[in-house]
């Protein structure tokens, strides 16, 4: 048995460390890091996405995890935050894509102590549509978490109905992407309209049936929108349990950022990691 004195002395032998990384998606360059736990051997990887335009990165969530044991892999992708390229709804999932091809290189995975059959996606906001929607095409043994994960679909599909919401997030789009000092490097009025024409695809409820594949939790923020609270995660939660899955739907009496749960949102998904996902 490992006594604690022991355990202590085989975590100073591998201190906790933070690797930059330069990631690539379709050839433009995309900025990142990876917490490394202290630990040696392989280990699982959290892959931490973050929202739109990506405030709010839930970086305090990456350093628990990484103290958990985990590794931490952040990047920004395509045309957020200095990352090459363009962002569009599409080339975000090809980003997630692409950076989980690369943790899964041997190499890399020997580099940096990544345990490639053990990854769960987690993200908030469009970083949990990004998770949703990627992991529904992953491997069973992939982990998602989506954090008031907002639902691009439904948002496209309520634009007929809800001019209000349609004209808002036409400004916030158009905020994100000034020329001076915007935070993304896109088009405002074509990430209109790819929402509006695929709305159909980018619904995660149509991906149910792939997701109760996966260990999955959804943690919903009571002051939401429609769009990304109960209104749009407990049916996700439903239909993945009607499709034989286990989906663990969880609340916060909280805003849309969880700013006043931050110590019991960190704790209830290092719970499910611990539980569901890396057992």
């Amino acid at each position: 048995m490992l006594t604690v004195s022991a355990f202590v002395f085989a975590l100073a032998a591998s201190p906790a460390s933070m690797a930059e990384l330069v990631l690539s998606s379709e050839g433009a360059r995309m900025n990142g890091l990876l917490y490394r736990p202290a630990a040696d051997g392989p280990r699982p990887l959290v892959l931490l996405l973050h929202g739109m335009p990506g405030n709010e990165r839930n970086l305090d969530l990456g350093q628990a995890a990484r103290a958990a044991g985990y590794n931490v892999l952040f990047f920004h992708p395509r045309g957020m935050w200095g990352s090459a390229g363009r962002m569009s709804f599409a080339n975000g999932l090809q980003d997630v894509d692409a950076v989980l091809r690369w943790a899964r290189q041997p190499e890399i995975a020997r580099q940096y102590g990544i345990d490639p059959a053990r990854i769960a996606l987690i993200g908030h906001s469009y970083g949990g549509w990004l998770a949703l929607q990627t992991a529904a095409r992953q491997p069973p043994a992939v982990c998602a978490a989506g954090l008031a994960a907002w639902n691009a679909g439904l948002s496209g599909k309520r634009f007929a109905d809800h001019p209000d919401e349609k004209a808002s997030r036409a400004a916030a789009y158009a905020l994100y992407a000034a020329p001076e000092g915007g935070m993304l490097r896109t088009d405002s009025a074509a990430l209109m309209e790819e929402l509006w024409t695929q709305r159909e695809a980018y619904d995660y409820q149509a991906q149910a049936p792939a997701l109760a594949r996966h260990p999955l939790l959804l943690v919903a923020a009571t002051r939401d929108s429609a769009v990304s609270g109960p209104a749009a995660l407990q049916p996700l939660a439903a239909a993945v349990r009607a499709a034989g899955g286990q989906a663990d739907y969880q609340e916060l009496d909280d805003d849309h950022g969880f700013n006043n749960q931050r110590p019991a949102l960190i704790a209830r998904v290092l719970a499910w990691l611990a539980r569901d996902c890396f057992r």
